[in-house]
């Protein structure tokens, strides 16, 4: 008998739930979507898409700390502090790849 997962959609036999669920992840995301399609178009076809959502998430994943950089340029003139913006950004990221 085969079981439907109601997280991520995918489906196991009855004997095997273990398995699924160290592999289970939710449906992607708009944005990992977007990196993910863009991989695609830089790779021409050369990877699976899981591999290609597995890198995707690892990009946003490390996207996640804002650089002093980033930091100091959007910080000129704003009128919040850079750690109110470094938690904009972090959130920002967890939306876009949740679990990063």
């Amino acid at each position: 008998m085969v079981n439907r997962c109601e997280i991520c959609g995918g489906s196991w036999y009855q004997d095997q739930p273990e398995k699924h669920l160290m592999t289970c992840r939710p449906a992607p995301t708009e944005m990992e979507e977007r990196v993910t399609d863009a991989l695609f178009d830089v790779m021409e076809g050369t990877l699976r898409l899981h591999d290609a959502r597995r890198l995707a998430r690892a990009a946003i994943s490390a996207m996640y700390k804002p650089t002093t950089e980033m930091l100091r340029e959007v910080a000129m003139g704003a009128p919040c502090s850079t750690e109110d913006i470094a938690f904009i950004w972090e959130n920002m990221i967890n939306a876009a790849s949740p679990g990063v």
